[in-house]
């Protein structure tokens, strides 16, 4: 049995069950939800301190009513089948009496007329723009030069007489936005009133489930979906943010932010198939808890994934080949209040993209390929500390861009006529100026040249070719607005900007693909962008025969833009062969710097080792002065007379001198002038030897 939830204003505490009042910690534990999204909103934007500063809450009524004022044509649900009906009555009479007020679709005339038409043309399937002239907005400046498609955009269709061929061919592959209705009421691929002759077999198919269990009054009395934690943002790391839906239900009907968190969750979908039939066998809680979450998480993903149905037309989706924990996030639950959204972008990968609304309102806005990024983006209209959340892109920015693209397109003409009248006239002077103001004609060289010093002054050829590359940004500029109700599916090509906004409290679902029709610019996306899943998709289409065809026209793209694939096992080996090639050059040049550094010491050694021979020929030179002055102490010692010793001081001091001589010059001398040392020395002491005898004598 589901508990009602308690009023706002009644206090709360984390665990349910009313605060003590008087006690210190009642206060603190007022909020409950409150406090869950106060942290929820500080992770998501911690710069922002007051997220009720633009006072968005108070002039938004306003807004949606000029949106809506015109939007009267409201018509019940499709009847279904009469035995669908008698099979689940109480189904389709709550589908019902839930749309009866906000499904919009066209008038009994149109469809009575649809259904007598029998002929295969376009007609068949086509609605009215016309019926709702404020829903469905085109903005085209320059109608005669703006490259737009002839059908009005974007295309209104009607999923009970649309087969797949025709969206295929006719929709799809042109990459033309369609607003396809009927489809979450068992309605699609023209199985309403008659069967394509090209559909051997017609799809029947029963309501979503989704349009009983999504509204908001059974999601906030769903026990399945109320504990459960779902993203509503990121923090600068890129971390997930999570709150509780059974909290986020509550804020979503009390807050007055300026752009409000928005329920866009993935992970809801996503479940492991891991084999849990052992759980019970052990005794590890920890083991047994984790367990027992991804159990209710995968029966959670299994019971979201049976509540709607991927419609026939976007059914064949390339990158299931590719395992769900390889491909990039593609399926959405989303949940908004009002005043949140989405603001501009592509959807990534170059995918197409189709958006199913279940309860409430969207506005959203096209821009078609060719018009620039920073057009787009509001480059040059966006004031100082302005916020680009969806709301602001739509109340202000939006409105600037479109002022912007007017004046620029006026601007353009008023040049052109400017410049054939002034080419009327001849060449040799113009009759009007930049601003189409009219100038007097030059009467003389002098006043020419002094006209012309003073415009150069003003650099009037600079500002007019500025404000030309300005109004060229604008040239062919176009944008397409429309509303979005319950039961319809919006289909966005890929390449197509846009932006969305939640008037009203939503929830949907939305999901990227890629077909036959848009591979070429997936591929060319994905081989770069996600380059080893590339290769695993490469890989499952040459495995399949009946996508080898879409293998080969991988295979040739890559060719014509001499793209080389990262994870090619030959591109793997070609790479390996350049690292080798590197470290043996790399290698090359080590060895041969090596080899210059011994060839320059081999130069240099020389020069350092004649420092150790003078000094070896220094020591030997010392030790024959040690020799003489020895030997001059014993003759000394033996000399009585005066002029012996003079005779032997006098021999012993030129003995002396002569070695200290040789010592100075020692830096220079060779071997020989030793020997001739050595040998005069000889001499000296024999002559002082016969000396002696003869003295004895």
């Amino acid at each position: 049995m589901t508990t009602p939830e308690k009023p706002a204003d009644q206090p709360q505490t984390t665990s349910g069950k009313p605060p003590k009042h008087g006690t210190a910690t009642a206060t603190s534990r007022l909020m409950g939800w409150r406090d869950e999204m106060r942290r929820a909103r500080k992770l998501h934007r911690p710069s922002l301190k007051d997220w009720e500063c633009d006072g968005l809450y108070h002039i938004f009524p306003d807004f949606v009513q000029d949106i809506l004022m015109d939007d009267t044509s409201v018509l019940a649900v499709p009847p279904p089948p009469d035995d669908e009906a008698a099979a689940a009555p109480s189904r389709f009479g709550a589908v019902r009496s839930l749309f009866q007020s906000s499904y919009c679709s066209t008038n009994d005339n149109n469809n009575n007329n649809t259904n007598n038409n029998n002929n295969n043309n376009s007609s068949d399937h086509h609605c009215d723009h016309n019926s709702n002239p404020k829903t469905y907005e085109s903005f085209i400046p320059d109608k005669a030069n703006t490259p737009v498609v002839a059908q009005q955009i974007p295309a209104l269709l009607d999923g009970r007489f649309l087969t797949t061929h025709e969206f295929w061919s006719q929709y799809e592959a042109p990459k033309i936005p369609c607003v396809i209705r009927n489809i979450p009421f068992g309605y699609e691929g023209g199985n309403g009133s008659r069967a394509d002759a090209n559909d051997n077999n017609p799809v029947v198919v029963e309501p979503w489930r989704a349009l009983d269990a999504w509204p908001l009054p059974r999601l906030r009395q769903d026990e399945d979906l109320r504990d459960r934690l779902f993203k509503c943002g990121e923090d600068d790391n890129g971390r997930s943010v999570k709150v509780k839906l059974k909290h986020f239900l509550r804020y979503q009907r009390h807050n007055r932010d300026d752009s409000p968190l928005y329920i866009f969750d993935t992970s809801c979908f996503e479940y492991s198939s891991d084999d849990d039939s052992d759980s019970d066998e052990s005794d590890n809680t920890e083991k047994n808890n984790r367990r027992n979450k991804k159990r209710a998480d995968a029966m959670v993903a299994k019971r979201l994934l049976q509540d709607y149905r991927v419609p026939i037309y976007f059914r064949q989706d390339l990158f299931q080949l590719v395992s769900e924990s390889r491909r990039a996030p593609y399926r959405w639950f989303l949940v908004g209040p009002a005043r949140s959204g989405t603001t501009v972008h592509i959807d990534p990968l170059a995918t197409n993209a189709w958006n199913t609304l279940i309860q409430g309102k969207k506005r959203w806005v096209l821009f078609p390929p060719h018009v620039p990024k920073h057009v787009v983006k509001g480059k040059g209209v966006i004031r100082d500390n302005e916020d680009d959340e969806a709301i602001h892109y739509f109340m202000f920015i939006l409105p600037r861009i479109k002022r912007k693209a007017a004046a620029a397109v006026l601007q353009q003409q008023e040049e052109e006529l400017i410049h054939n009248n002034n080419s009327q006239h001849g060449d040799h002077y113009h009759l009007y100026d930049k601003n189409g103001k009219p100038q007097a004609q030059p009467t003389s060289p002098s006043s020419s040249l002094s006209s012309s010093s003073s415009s150069s002054s003003s650099n009037p050829v600079k500002k007019a070719k500025s404000n030309e590359d300005a109004s060229s940004h604008y040239r062919h500029f176009c944008c397409y607005e429309f509303t979005q109700h319950a039961g319809e599916t919006v289909f966005i090509p890929n390449g197509w900007w846009h932006a969305v906004l939640n008037l009203t409290d939503t929830v949907g679902v939305t999901q990227n693909y890629c077909s036959e029709r848009n591979f070429d610019a997936v591929w060319r996306q994905t081989r770069s962008g996600r380059p080893k899943m590339a290769w695993k998709w490469l890989l499952q289409l040459q495995d399949r025969p009946a996508y080898r065809h879409l293998a080969q026209r991988a295979r040739q793209l890559n060719a014509m833009d001499s793209f080389a694939m990262k994870y090619d096992p030959t591109e793997i080996a070609k790479r390996r062969q350049r690292r080798q090639e590197q470290q043996e050059e790399q290698q090359r040049q080590e060895d041969q710097e090596k080899r210059q550094r011994q060839e320059q010491a081999l130069i240099i050694a020389p020069k350092k080792e004649e420092n150790p021979e003078t000094t070896q020929r220094q020591q030997q030179e010392s030790a024959g002065t040690d020799r003489n002055k020895n030997d001059d102490g014993s003759a000394n010692n033996d000399d009585d007379d005066d002029d012996g010793s003079t005779d032997s001081d006098s021999s012993s001091s030129s003995s002396s001198s002569s070695s200290s001589s040789s010592s100075s010059s020692s830096s220079s001398s060779s071997s020989e002038d030793d020997e001739e040392e050595e040998e005069n020395e000889k001499e000296d002491e024999k002559e002082d030897h016969r000396r002696k005898q003869r003295r004895k004598g």
